[in-house]
């Protein structure tokens, strides 16, 4: 019954939110960007990282908007399996967003982003004894919240939780959670 009553808020702030100020409606542009921090402790592995996220959408609709985003991220990790780690991705992907307003000036969003990207891992020693430098792609996954505060009609300031995972073929970071500060700017098409 639970589950029903969450589905049925959803549809509701779907069909019933008016659009936000002008900065969502179809046709303009968003440029910007995120940064965010995250930390994990698993029982063997401790971890933590923090990344860059530019990003340019187009509203294809009112409030929907899809863009690319090119995440770069830098995390390191220690734990039995060895001893130090560092990791650099740099990726492009897509982004999706939908607006929903609460307040004049307020407007939470649902995101997501999968990118594919490279990675550079150093390591300094693993259980084997092996270290160095290795290189490979890696696929970042996130999915999350946001609330934008529109300080005027064309910039607005963020707040992002997101849950993500980056998977390498030389080395995997586990989900993480991750919080993150935006600016975003608005563009109108002209008419």
């Amino acid at each position: 019954m639970e589950s029903i009553r969450i589905l049925l808020a959803i549809i509701t702030l779907v069909i019933f939110t008016p659009p936000c100020l002008s900065q969502t409606k179809e046709g303009n542009f968003m440029v910007g960007g995120s940064m965010s921090y995250g930390k994990n402790a698993y029982s063997y592995d401790h971890f933590h990282g923090y990344g860059f996220s530019p990003s340019i959408s187009y509203f294809f609709s009112d409030r929907f908007a899809a863009g690319l985003v090119l995440p770069y991220s830098f995390s390191e990790t220690t734990g039995l399996s060895f001893v130090y780690q560092t990791i650099h991705s740099y990726s492009l992907g897509p982004t999706l967003r939908y607006y929903f307003s609460i307040l004049p000036r307020w407007a939470i969003f649902p995101h997501f982003d999968y990118t594919y990207g490279w990675q550079t891992v150093e390591q300094n020693s693993d259980i084997r004894g092996d270290s160095g430098t290795f290189q490979s792609s890696s696929n970042l996954f996130r999915i999350g919240l946001g609330s934008t505060y529109f300080v005027t009609k064309t910039v607005g300031l963020e707040g992002i939780f997101s849950w993500q995972t980056i998977y390498g073929t030389s080395a995997q970071r586990g989900p993480s959670v991750n919080f993150g500060l935006g600016l975003q700017v608005y563009f109108a098409r002209k008419n």
